[in-house]
């Protein structure tokens, strides 16, 4: 008898699990954005003084962006690194920046990386040029910047592509070269973003800030501060959480970056209107 329940007990068990097994499902990868294959560019020397040489050798499409190949040769007796806050391509600056470090008597080997979301923020299909007009090399112990050292690199497509500004917005200021135009607000998943485009066809850098921003007439925790150098555009943003807002402002204000920060304009309390 109790073989007999130790048998029945054990078959009780062990049906559960049968009736739950699973075929496991084939796995296959996500079907990939197809992009436009992107030009080449010849080795360049980006920079070749104070006992250091910044090289980019290539340019290598990736899954996410574009991907410029760098090697610095560092002769000094300090360890140095070849950084930029901002990266151009095709005249607008993206928020893309860079720091590859080399240690003293030494060879290393970085990257620049453009992402597909910066390149898809600006209407970007392909790279004709990249720029980095605040790119600078500084020792890695105390942060002293060592010297400028700005670039610009042309690709195998610079002749042929143009740049396109597809997006149109109201304009709230049009003067001495400089124009800003508010494109509105656009609700993602979970946050939403205001957006503005900036051109300068100035000699001299700009920066729109950004003050004081409200949703529905209360105060939202957000920030900007954005360059735009000279000749160059740039789509500026503010991002906040929520998607079901109704009402977005904020107070805008333009300066000009020499020596001194100096204002240019006060655009005052503008309001960002929904966009599809």
């Amino acid at each position: 008898m109790k073989k007999i329940i130790t048998f029945l007990l054990a078959l009780s068990l062990a049906i559960p699990f049968v009736g739950c097994k699973q075929e496991t499902p084939d796995i296959t990868e996500p079907t990939q954005i197809q992009r436009e294959a992107m030009g080449t560019i010849e080795k360049t020397v980006l920079y070749d003084a104070n006992g250091i040489t910044v090289t980019a050798n290539s340019l290598e499409q990736t899954i996410n962006g574009g991907r410029i190949h760098v090697t610095i040769q560092n002769d000094t007796g300090l360890p140095v690194s070849f950084a930029s806050d901002d990266i151009i391509v095709n005249g607008i600056t993206v928020t893309d920046g860079y720091c590859i470090e080399a240690p003293a008597k030494g060879t290393a080997s970085g990257k620049i990386d453009i992402s597909y979301r910066s390149m898809d923020n600006a209407h970007i299909t392909n790279i004709a040029y990249i720029e980095s007009p605040d790119a600078r090399i500084f020792e890695n112990m105390e942060f002293t910047t060592i010297d400028t050292a700005s670039f610009c690199i042309e690709t195998s497509v610079s002749n042929s592509y143009a740049q396109l500004h597809p997006e149109s917005g109201t304009v709230i200021y049009g003067k001495n070269g400089i124009k800003v135009q508010i494109l509105g607000c656009v609700a993602g998943e979970r946050v939403t973003d205001a957006r503005l485009l900036v051109t300068n066809n100035t000699e001299g850098a700009i920066a729109i800030k950004c003050e004081n921003p409200t949703a529905d007439g209360k105060a939202i925790t957000t920030w900007m501060f954005d360059t735009i150098y000279a000749g160059t555009s740039r789509y500026c943003f503010f991002e906040f959480s929520g998607i079901d807002h109704k009402t977005v402002t904020a107070q805008l204000d333009l300066y000009s970056i020499g020596a001194e920060r100096t204002l240019i304009a006060e655009l005052g309390s503008q309001t960002f209107p929904f966009v599809d």
